[in-house]
């Protein structure tokens, strides 16, 4: 079999690389103003974005568990848990029952009073 045919091959492959696209034109002039008209005013720069409000600020450690520790032993009524958290000074107040799925999340204004089988009060924490 010839391979003269084959022969050019390599040398059509590297022509065909070696060739680079014309770059395209450039985009056209804008149309000149008629006589006796001035020009358009020029664009003016874009303005500035409004600054945004600032974030509020973290919510402060409102909880402070020590005081309500003496409701730990009685029961887990909503007056003595409302009291607990009228206590520790928590913003809201989580109360769990044995076996109760808790959310992980910490949040410093808030007073958990978790319940015993018995239903009395067997830890307070903030969180």
């Amino acid at each position: 079999m010839p391979l003269r045919p084959f022969a050019l091959l390599p040398a059509l492959l590297l022509a065909a690389c070696a060739s680079q696209p014309a770059p395209p034109p450039p985009p056209p002039a804008p149309p000149a103003p008629p006589a006796g008209m001035a020009p358009p005013p020029p664009t003016p720069p874009a303005t500035p974005a409004p600054p945004t409000a600032a974030p509020p600020p973290p919510l402060a450690m409102a909880c402070d568990a020590a005081p309500a520790q003496r409701f730990v032993g009685q029961p887990a009524t909503s007056a003595n848990v409302e009291a607990a958290r009228q206590a520790a000074g928590a913003r809201t107040v989580r109360s769990l029952k044995p076996g109760q799925p808790m959310t992980m999340d910490y949040r410093g204004d808030r007073l958990n009073v978790l319940q015993d089988a018995a239903g009395k009060i067997d830890k307070i924490s903030c969180g």
